[in-house]
């Protein structure tokens, strides 16, 4: 299962929620014996163990949905994408990750603020909405302490 889960959170854009890996497991299996919710529930349970070697973690957003994600997209690899990805916009929007890499919307927003608390973006709340900016205080504050010394 860990195996399949892999692929299928690679091909949706690295995080997947947990009702979404299980619609798509039991329908990758091809027979009319679905895997219980609970039976697929406690296998998710193992992936934290030292028994599976998995590249994928299992978290809750704020928001209380639970979601898969591969390691490679955890707070800095992932942080960093989306800074370079801000970078080329000049700003990002939660919708913009959702159309870049097919997620929930909650898990994009968590992306965001998970990148923004690693310091790579900056938030700017507006009346249109909430968009996020590469985070030029701290590539400031590099470069000011640098010149200094």
């Amino acid at each position: 299962m860990s195996d399949f889960l892999s692929k299928v959170v690679v091909r949706v854009g690295g995080v997947i929620t947990i009702a979404d890996a299980y619609c798509s497991y039991n329908r990758a299996r091809a027979t009319t014996e679905l895997v219980s919710p609970d039976d697929f529930d406690a296998a998710l349970r193992l992936l934290r163990t030292s028994e599976v070697n998995s590249d994928l973690e299992l978290f809750k957003l704020p928001s209380g949905i639970r979601a898969l994600q591969m390691d490679i997209s955890k707070e800095s690899g992932g942080a960093k994408a989306l800074a370079s990805l801000a970078e080329e916009r000049s700003c990002l929007t939660a919708l913009d990750i959702v159309q870049e890499r097919g997620i929930p919307i909650q898990v994009a927003m968590n992306m965001l603020e998970s990148a923004e608390r690693a310091g790579f973006l900056a938030r700017d709340d507006t009346t249109d909405g909430v968009r996020f900016f590469p985070n030029r205080f701290i590539s400031m504050a590099a470069h000011s302490f640098t010149t200094a010394q």
